[in-house]
């Protein structure tokens, strides 16, 4: 958990709002960034584990919420509702509890790892005709007076996974083929650019770049992942927030520990961190 959270992308939000003349690899580059709020950075840290421990309102905080719920508790280990093995589990999950299973034909989609995209989508793109002569000067030159425009047309670069449900998938419509990345637009506008073919074609042609630029970036920011052994370095050298760390998942996983002590053994990450531990 405290991998994942030191490695969460969150969006520089300059680039949330972009026209057709802001520069895709540069947008690319530039989007992401590392940590929470006012402590933003270019890469994960392992100095923001205290953070992450601390923030009890989001982190480490199973136990607390088991016991305010009194309810009894089904656990499933991370490993059985990750790639391959999810669509069984939920299925078995479906008849357990009774609700409705999960399709065969949606099968290769519980298999998915959604978060790929985080920080980099979803990005608004307003289209407006005085950009087009922009681009055909200048070429990219991130101007942003369009954006002040009342007459734009905006769509949204974001994934099939988080498509709002009064939004229209455009994707196809545009000649695209962008894998989990879709392009949305909301019923008003979507009139407005199916009038306009030539803004349409240009609209086409700039999500084409900027979505190979962020595939691009990504590996990039793929290579700057913090690993297990970073973290345990990290707490080996910091013994006053290691220490605060093994009373804090102590608590967190207290119910865990008392009714599937195996599942916690088979925790190779959690184990080899208690190997710091003097308790």
């Amino acid at each position: 958990m405290l991998k994942t959270y030191l490695n969460n992308k969150t969006q520089n939000t300059i680039f949330k709002m972009i026209n057709l003349t802001y520069n895709p690899k540069m947008i690319a580059q530039n989007i992401i960034k590392y940590g929470f709020i006012n402590d933003l950075q270019e890469t994960p840290s392992t100095n923001l584990a205290p953070f992450w421990i601390f923030y009890r309102f989001m982190t480490f905080h199973d136990s607390l919420l088991e016991n305010h719920l009194k309810v009894d508790t089904h656990y499933v280990d991370v490993s059985q509702i990750t790639g391959n093995k999810t669509f069984k589990t939920i299925k078995a999950l479906a008849e357990k509890f009774k609700f409705n299973p999960p399709k065969e034909q949606d099968k290769n989609e519980f298999c998915k790892k959604i978060s790929t995209y985080n920080g980099f989508l979803p990005i608004n793109i307003m289209l407006h005709q005085n950009d087009l002569e922009l681009i055909k000067q200048y070429g990219f030159c991130n101007n942003s007076n369009s954006l002040n425009n009342n007459d734009i047309i905006c769509i949204q670069l974001t994934t099939k996974f988080e498509l709002q449900a009064n939004m229209i998938d455009i994707t196809n419509a545009l000649s695209l083929n962008l894998g989990d990345i879709v392009v949305a637009i909301d019923h008003n506008n979507y009139n407005l650019l199916a009038n306009n073919v030539l803004l349409a074609t240009e609209a086409s042609n700039y999500i084409r770049i900027l979505a190979r630029e962020i595939e691009n970036q990504l590996e990039i920011e793929n290579q700057k992942r913090i690993d297990i052994k970073h973290i345990l370095e990290y707490l080996k050298n910091n013994k006053e927030i290691k220490d605060v760390f093994y009373k804090t998942i102590k608590s967190h996983i207290k119910n865990i520990e008392s009714t599937q002590p195996k599942m916690i053994d088979s925790w190779s990450e959690y184990n080899k961190f208690l190997k710091l531990t003097s308790h």
